[in-house]
């Protein structure tokens, strides 16, 4: 079940409604999100019955299930994601990995990645957004 609306979807109302429902139900993929020790734990589990997409590991919720909160480039949460990573190449699975330098990214793709995550919205509009705050006051402070 999906809402149904007339935004982004359906072209700003240029693909008919049943159209794009059909065209969104021919797409949906199924990707995990594994964010826990269990899920790395389990992951075989997960992907051998088949019909998962994408791999996408959670770094962030990783490292506070191996007890090292934010510490997601601790050497634990760093095997769990390496981990996740074996186990799609294992069961012929794609996997994206958490990259955000050019560094990261070139390293995953020398393993064979080809999908990203890039960053978050809001970590990459919240530096732009505090240097356009700055340069609109003298001060750089706005009351």
């Amino acid at each position: 079940m999906r809402s149904l609306n007339g935004g982004r979807g359906p072209g700003f109302g240029r693909i008919p409604l049943p159209a794009c429902i059909r065209r969104a139900n021919a797409e949906i993929m199924l990707i995990p999100l594994i964010e826990d020790a269990e899920g790395v734990r389990a992951i075989d589990e997960i992907l051998a019955p088949g019909g998962v997409d994408l791999v996408l590991p959670g770094p962030g919720g990783l490292s506070r299930s191996y007890g090292v909160p934010w510490e997601v480039r601790h050497p634990r949460v760093q095997q769990a994601v390496r981990d996740l990573r074996s186990a799609c190449a294992r069961h012929g699975v794609p996997f994206c990995a958490m990259a955000t330098t050019p560094e990261r990214r070139a390293e995953w793709r020398a393993d064979g990645v080809t999908a990203f995550v890039l960053g978050e919205d809001r970590d990459l509009a919240a530096p732009e957004l505090r240097a356009h705050r700055e340069a609109g006051s003298p001060t750089g402070h706005h009351q």
